[in-house]
C-alpha cells in the first residue's frame, strides 16, 4: 500500500486557512495530485486579488512539483499558468541541506510543535494532526488518509504552459522592462 487519498485542513494564524484533497503515492519518492483551496487568510486574499478563485492545483513528482496558478496569473507571466518548483532549488533557498528539523522550526519562529498519528488495525495511518505555536500565531493541520492502494497518475504539465520559479524570481528582481 504505497498510495492513499487524502483530505485535510491547515490553518496558520492570519496567514493561511486551506483545505487540501487528492491522492499521494510514495513508492518511488513523493508523487501526487492535490487541490489546495485557500479559504481564508492573507494567502487567500492575495490569490483572489490576483484574479484567481482561491484554488491551486498541484502536481508532485519525484524531484519537483508544479502549481497551476490559473489564467489571471498566466496573464502576468507570459501566458504560462503552471509554475515549476524544483525541490533542489527550494532547498538552496531555504538554507543548507544539512539543517535539522528543530533548527528549521526554530528559525520559522515555532515555539511548540506536537504531532499525533492515528493508526488503523492494518498498521496504516488514518489521521495525522499537527499543532503548535509560532511567532505569527497558532498553526494546526489535520490530514485524513483513506483508499489505500488508489491509483496515483501524475504527469508534468505541458512545457509550453510552464515557467520555472527561479525564472519568475529573476524577472521580478530585474523589474519591469
Amino acid at each position: 500500500m504505497r498510495s492513499a487519498r487524502i483530505e485535510g485542513t491547515t490553518e496558520m494564524g492570519d496567514t493561511v486557512s486551506m483545505e487540501q484533497t487528492g491522492t499521494i503515492g510514495w513508492s518511488d519518492g513523493p508523487t501526487g495530485s492535490l487541490t489546495l483551496t485557500y479559504t481564508g487568510g492573507t494567502m487567500a486574499e492575495a490569490l483572489k486579488q490576483g484574479g484567481g478563485d482561491g484554488s491551486v492545483r498541484a502536481r508532485y513528482l519525484q524531484d519537483e512539483y508544479y502549481a497551476d496558478m490559473g489564467e489571471a496569473f498566466a496573464a502576468t507571466i507570459g501566458g504560462k499558468r503552471w509554475v515549476r518548483y524544483a525541490y533542489q532549488d527550494l532547498a538552496e533557498l531555504g538554507g543548507p541541506a544539512g539543517d535539522v528539523l528543530e533548527e528549521r522550526l526554530s528559525a520559522a519562529g515555532v515555539t511548540t510543535h506536537t504531532v499525533d498519528i492515528w493508526v488503523g488495525e492494518d498498521g496504516l495511518p488514518l489521521k495525522k494532526a499537527e499543532r503548535g505555536e509560532t511567532a505569527a500565531g497558532a498553526f494546526s493541520s489535520t490530514v485524513f488518509y483513506s483508499d489505500y492502494g488508489t491509483e496515483v497518475s501524475v504527469r508534468k504539465p505541458p512545457a509550453g504552459d510552464t515557467v520555472d520559479f527561479k525564472e519568475i524570481l529573476r524577472q521580478r528582481a530585474a523589474g519591469p522592462s
